[in-house]
C-alpha cells in the first residue's frame, strides 16, 4: 500500500519533479544516505488515480542523461552544494503506471507489460499532457521512500 503526500501548490510539471525530489532528498538524510548517492523523485498520482513514476539521472532514460549539477557555495570556496533543478531535462524516463497509457505506448521498453516497464526518452510536454488528461497531479506516492 503506498502513502500518499499532499503536493503543494505547484506552476508546472519541472516544479513538481523539483518538490518529489527535495522530499526524497530530505528522507535520504535522515537515513544517512549522503545527497547525490541516489538521484530519485517521487512517483505521482493523479486525480482520477493514474499513477506513474518519472525519473532523470545518469542512470535513467532520459535527455541529457546526466545527474543534477553542482555550483560553488562561494567563489573560491571549494565548497559545492547539489542544485536539484529537472530544468535541465528535455525527456524523461516513465516507469510502472498504474494502467496503459495510449499516450505513452510507442516509449515502452515492453509494450506487452504496459504496467510493468519502462517507458525511456519520453518527451516533457507530452508528460505534461499524460498528467492533464488524468485530471492533473493530486499527491506524490511515496514508495520510493522505503
Amino acid at each position: 500500500m503506498s502513502k500518499e503526500i499532499s503536493v503543494k501548490v505547484v506552476k508546472n510539471f519541472i516544479d513538481l519533479m523539483n518538490e518529489g525530489a527535495h522530499l526524497v532528498n530530505a528522507y535520504h538524510l535522515s537515513q544517512g544516505i549522503p545527497l547525490g548517492h541516489i538521484q530519485n523523485t517521487l512517483g505521482i498520482i493523479c486525480e482520477d488515480g493514474f499513477t506513474m513514476s518519472i525519473q532523470a539521472s545518469a542512470n535513467h532514460y532520459c535527455q541529457p542523461r546526466q545527474n543534477f549539477f553542482e555550483v560553488e557555495k562561494e567563489s573560491g570556496s571549494n565548497e559545492f552544494e547539489t542544485v536539484i533543478d529537472y530544468n535541465i531535462y528535455t525527456h524523461f524516463e516513465i516507469g510502472f503506471p498504474s494502467e496503459g497509457e495510449p499516450l505513452l505506448i510507442e516509449y515502452a521498453e515492453d509494450i506487452s507489460d504496459l504496467t510493468g516497464t519502462v517507458y525511456g526518452y519520453v518527451p516533457k510536454e507530452l508528460i505534461e499532457k499524460v498528467i492533464e488528461k488524468h485530471g492533473g497531479a493530486v499527491a506524490f506516492c511515496s514508495d520510493v521512500l522505503k
